[in-house]
Parts: structure tokens; C-alpha cells; sequence
């Protein structure tokens, strides 16, 4: 499957009802690129009398604090520059922001943040806005060491943006891609692991790792009751709306193969025996809405819940496909931490749409989960996913 994203500028409400996660790592985020307010000081002896200067206790050494520069032009992009603005200034530092307005502009911010090390520099616009930054830059530092520069292309062109890579990105999967919760997991996990790689030694002691992550985050969602992807996200697949299905999900999955997560089988209907004596005790009671299950606290909800809307979706998306790895079809689940969990034990997933695109527009910042690589997207962004082309492979004979 071929995932092509693009920016998209839209407008959201505050992080305040971000799970704690979630704000975990929209600060971590932040955190590395952010100018804190005491590291600007007056000097009257500046030219601009404000310059950004490290406090002792920032290690200078550490390259992943890279302060970052914003020039904007607000008139790009049919004034997407100006929407840009807005939110970059309630995100960050306003002092770490500035528009382009003239040179006096540009040469004053590079001024104030001359004494930083690990600068880096956003330039918001087309290729007129990005030309006249780096023409300033040419003019004001010694060759090839001035803060290395980023694009986010507003303009009608973008050729330079195209050249350097900045343009909206193709990545391929294979197996399958999450959002949420369980992208959340496999993130915090590997962020771990980078950190601290002497205490992952083992297969059994990363797997404990794992588990007391898992542990925290599931506790942590399983109490959220109320809390749903649907702020977060615009699921629409084969131009089917399906935002309202995503009620109570605390994880969005496209499926390209049968397995997930280390063997499970959330699309399947097949169960362990364990699992299917549970559900038998439970086909009684099971037929209600996932609202109310989840005010009951029953640890064991069906895998398929139908209500109206439900079956509204059902017309309009096809789920009674049995998966096929070679279908050119994309399997949609998703489940809550309660049946994120229930999966390893036979049961299925909450199914939302078996079809062949699928487009997710973020609202909010997100984890993503894709093939085993964890990795974290930044809000406003629409991802579409479509069939990219298939390779022959060898099935072993089941005998």
C-alpha cells in the first residue's frame, strides 16, 4: 500500500483533553525546538538589545535541542501563511516567529539567535519567501555555516521545496499501519530504547519492557471511557465518511495482511477455544451498544457490535469480505484498550471498512505505528491510502 500525506491547515481546540499519553509526546514534541522565555536577555550593547543565550543548566552538547527560527509569509498559499501563524504562536515561543516583512527583519532574528548553537530555520512560503531568506542568510554568514534551513512549501511552484524533498511524501507498507494507543506503546518503547539501550539486552527483558509500557498506557485509556479518535481525525474510506464510527476507539488500524500484533487475527472470525466459550456465555448479552457496554465496565465485549449506525455503514462499506492478503483491499479496525488486549485471546476486532482507499485527515498530533517503525506526526496532516502494486511471494503448503 502507497501512504501519500500532505499538509492540511485546519483550525482545532486546545490540547486540554489530550489522554496523558498522548500529551506525553506532543511535549516531547516540543520540547527540543522550543526557545524558552529565560534564555532571551536584554544587552544593551546588542544591536536588537535582545539575544537568546543557553542558561547553565542546558547541555550545549546535546544535539537533539535544536531551537528552532519560523519565517512566515503570511499572503502564501492563498493566505494559508496567516492560519500557519496562528497556530505556530500558541504551539511555540511568539519571540522564535517572525513574519517576512523585510531584511531588517530577517537580519534581526538571526541576530538574536546568533549565540545558540544547533539553530535550525522554517521557512513558511513559496519560492520567492524561501529565496529571500537564504539570499540574507548568503549575505550574513560565512559560507556553509549558516543554521540549516527546512521548507514547508505554501507556494504555487515549490520547485526548490520539490528538489529538496520537502513535497508531499510516498512511503509504502506492506503489513499494516496504526494510529493511537498502540503507536503510542511501540513509540514510548522505542524512545526507551534509544535512550537507555544497556537495559535491552534480551528478547525476554524487552518483552517485560514492553509490558510494563503497555501496562501504563492501557490502565491510563481503559479509564477514559468517554474518550474517542473522533476530535483527533476524519476517516473517510472509498469516499465514505466513516468519522462516526470511530466512537470509543482508542486505536485505528489498516490492515494489509491477516496478522497483527504478533499473530492475532482481528479481522478473523476464527477464535481460540477459550475465546469462543466466553463469547458463547456472552451472545446473550453482547447485543448492545458499545456506549452502554462501556458504562456496564463488561470485560468482555463482542467483537461486532450492530446498532443503526452500524448497519448504515455496513451499506455503505463492504465487511463481510473474508481478507485476502492479494485482494488489493485495505481491512479497517478499531478497537479500545480493553480489546486491544482481548485480541492475543481469539477475539476479533471492531470491523469499520473493508475498501481500497482510505484518507485520514489529522486534526491533532498523532503517533503512527507502520511496520514495525514507530513515529510521530505532526497535526494538520492528510494521509491517503491506496493499492501501490504487488510482488510474487512464496506461501508454505500446509500439509
Amino acid at each position: 500500500m502507497v501512504i501519500n500525506s500532505t499538509n492540511v491547515i485546519t483550525e482545532s481546540s486546545s490540547e486540554s483533553n489530550y489522554p496523558i499519553g498522548l500529551k506525553f509526546f506532543l511535549i516531547d514534541f516540543r520540547r527540543n525546538i522550543i526557545v524558552h522565555p529565560q534564555w532571551l536577555q536584554r544587552f544593551s550593547s546588542s544591536p536588537v538589545r535582545i539575544c537568546a543565550r543557553f542558561l547553565d543548566d542546558v547541555d550545549e552538547s546535546n544535539t537533539s535541542v535544536t531551537p528552532l527560527i519560523v519565517f512566515i509569509n503570511k499572503i502564501s498559499g492563498g493566505r494559508k501563511g496567516e492560519s500557519i501563524y496562528r497556530r505556530l504562536i500558541r504551539l511555540l515561543n511568539p519571540r522564535q516567529i517572525f513574519l517576512l516583512e523585510n531584511n531588517d527583519n530577517i537580519k534581526q532574528a538571526l541576530s538574536i539567535y546568533s549565540s545558540l548553537r544547533n539553530t535550525r530555520i522554517s521557512i513558511c512560503g513559496g519560492d520567492g519567501s524561501v529565496g529571500w531568506v537564504l539570499n540574507v542568510l548568503a549575505d550574513t554568514c560565512s559560507s556553509l555555516n549558516n543554521p540549516p534551513v527546512s521548507i514547508c512549501p505554501l507556494g504555487t511552484g515549490n520547485d526548490l521545496s520539490r528538489v529538496l524533498g520537502w513535497t508531499p511524501l510516498n512511503v509504502r507498507f506492506t503489513n499494516y499501519l496504526s494510529f493511537g494507543l498502540d503507536a503510542a506503546v511501540v513509540l514510548d518503547f522505542h524512545d526507551q530504547r534509544i535512550r537507555d539501550p544497556s537495559r535491552f539486552t534480551s528478547p525476554f527483558k524487552n518483552k517485560l519492557i514492553y509490558l510494563n509500557v503497555s501496562r501504563t498506557y492501557f490502565r491510563e485509556f481503559a479509564l477514559w471511557r468517554a474518550w474517542d479518535l473522533r476530535p483527533y481525525m476524519r476517516l473517510i474510506c472509498d469516499g465514505n465518511d466513516l468519522t462516526d464510527s470511530i466512537r470509543h476507539c482508542h486505536t485505528i488500524v489498516l490492515l494489509n495482511i491477516p496478522s497483527y500484533g504478533s499473530g492475532t487475527h482481528p479481522w478473523s472470525r476464527r477464535l481460540s477455544s477459550k475465546a469462543l466459550k466466553t463469547s458463547n456465555r456472552q451472545s446473550q448479552s453482547d447485543r448492545f451498544d458499545q456506549t452502554s457496554r462501556d458504562t456496564s465496565g463488561n470485560m468482555f465485549p463482542s467483537d461486532y457490535v450492530h446498532d443503526e449506525n452500524d448497519q448504515a455503514r455496513s451499506s455503505a462499506v463492504n465487511l463481510t469480505r473474508r481478507q485476502d492478503i492479494s485482494d488489493q483491499k485495505i481491512e479497517v479496525f478499531g478497537p479500545d484498550s480493553i480489546q486491544m488486549a482481548l485480541i492475543h485471546a481469539g477475539f476479533r476486532g471492531r470491523r469499520i471498512a473493508q475498501c481500497s482507499e482510505v484518507r485520514i485527515e489529522l486534526i491533532r498530533s498523532m503517533p503512527v505505528h507502520m511496520d514495525g517503525e514507530p513515529f510521530y506526526l505532526p497535526e494538520a496532516i492528510a494521509i491517503n491510502v491506496t493499492h501501490a502494486g504487488q510482488v510474487l511471494v512464496l506461501r508454505k503448503q500446509q500439509r
